[in-house]
């Protein structure tokens, strides 16, 4: 809506939204703040983290036969 009101000019119905959405800034400041002292970023309840290292080189199953991986063809 607000970019809506942006395009045509309509900047009375911009304002009025603004005015409504701004008369909730309290209740959204304390809800954020709550929502920031539960967060928990600890290692313990983080997801595994796929290492992705490898990820463009053939898989086992499909390199060809002629492909031999040596130090000079790693690039991982």
């Amino acid at each position: 809506m607000v970019s809506q009101y942006l395009k045509t000019d309509y900047f009375e119905g911009y304002d009025e939204l603004l005015a409504k959405l701004t008369r909730h800034q309290d209740e959204f400041s304390r809800w954020l703040a709550d929502r920031a002292e539960q967060y928990d970023d600890s290692e313990d309840h983080a997801k595994p983290r796929l290492h992705k290292q490898n990820r463009y080189s053939y898989r086992d199953y499909l390199a060809p036969a002629h492909l031999i991986k040596d130090d000079a063809h790693r690039h991982y």
